[in-house]
């Protein structure tokens, strides 16, 4: 079923519907979705790319004939199915642009910026704002007709708590949407940590498989030789002796433990242990200066 194919589903706890590879697809219900930025998240759709185990699962939802072999297909069924909720559907309806799209602000001149302020200006009052009214003008007008009547009861108590009513549902509607965000980031960054995690314990475990068992001091090579060199005899008894190659192999394993972190660090360590400045000044790379070639 996942062989060169894309399957349109819904995630549950995203309310959203996209087309992903079927090879993403797990049992149970399940979905890998990675948490790449716009332009990598798109290659990465369009190419299958093999879904790995740091990558977040969702919970989703399978649509019925949802599995198609052409990527640009599935994504026009997607965006029919979160209008319709039906992809078999071929009738044209206009597609609400995704929620995480961004919106460009576009810059206008000041004639119609100015057309845009009377538009505006010209616009009904705020319904709330006329249900406050009203309650306020049928009040004062019970009071004008009827003066002989005893004082109406006051109900600005209870207009006061009715915009601070509509105020507070309109913040916890607001913050509900927050609320929403701050966890989608947090569930990101928890993916990105457990991820760095297991990059880490990988790692470790390779450096204590690669680690080479330590060569005892009756065999290594700086008990036999007197390091660092100061004469030229000892450096050629030295070059005689690594013409065996089991002995080369020795010193070179000894050597590589001098470590470095570039390679420059390490030609320096390796020189400093074999022989000493005053014998170095005796070569060069070119034989120039009357010097002899290394």
């Amino acid at each position: 079923m996942d062989e060169e194919t894309w399957s349109v589903v819904k995630f549950v706890q995203e309310n959203s519907v996209e087309a992903v590879p079927s090879n993403w697809l797990q049992p149970g219900g399940k979905c890998y979705f990675p948490t790449y930025s716009n332009i990598r998240l798109q290659q990465a759709l369009q190419r299958r790319e093999e879904p790995r185990k740091e990558w977040p699962l969702y919970d989703i939802f399978l649509f019925r004939n949802n599995v198609y072999d052409n990527f640009n297909v599935a994504q026009k069924k997607a965006k029919k199915a979160t209008i319709t909720s039906d992809l078999e559907s071929d009738s044209t309806i206009a597609i609400v642009p995704p929620k995480r799209k961004r919106i460009i602000k576009h810059f206008s001149s000041f004639s119609s910026v100015e057309d845009e302020i009377e538009h505006v200006s010209s616009l009904p009052p705020h319904p709330q704002l006329k249900v406050v009214k009203k309650v306020v003008q049928a009040e004062v007008h019970s009071v004008d007709i009827d003066d002989t009547s005893p004082p109406a009861p006051d109900n600005s108590d209870k207009v006061t708590k009715l915009v601070e009513s509509d105020q507070n549902l309109e913040g916890v509607e607001s913050n509900r949407g927050m609320l929403v965000k701050i966890l989608h980031k947090q569930n990101i960054i928890m993916a990105l940590l457990n991820a760095m995690n297991e990059r880490f314990a990988n790692m470790e475990k390779k450096m204590v498989l690669s680690a080479e068992p330590s060569v005892e001091i009756s065999d290594t090579i700086f008990t036999k030789f007197d390091f660092p060199f100061n004469v030229i005899e000892a450096l050629e008894d030295f070059e005689t002796f690594i013409n065996n190659p089991a002995e080369l192999n020795k010193v070179v394993l000894e050597f590589s433990r001098l470590g470095g972190n570039v390679p420059y660090n390490f030609v320096a360590r390796s020189m400093e242990k074999l022989f000493t400045n005053q014998l170095a000044n005796n070569f060069s790379y070119y034989g120039r200066k009357q010097k002899k070639t290394f």
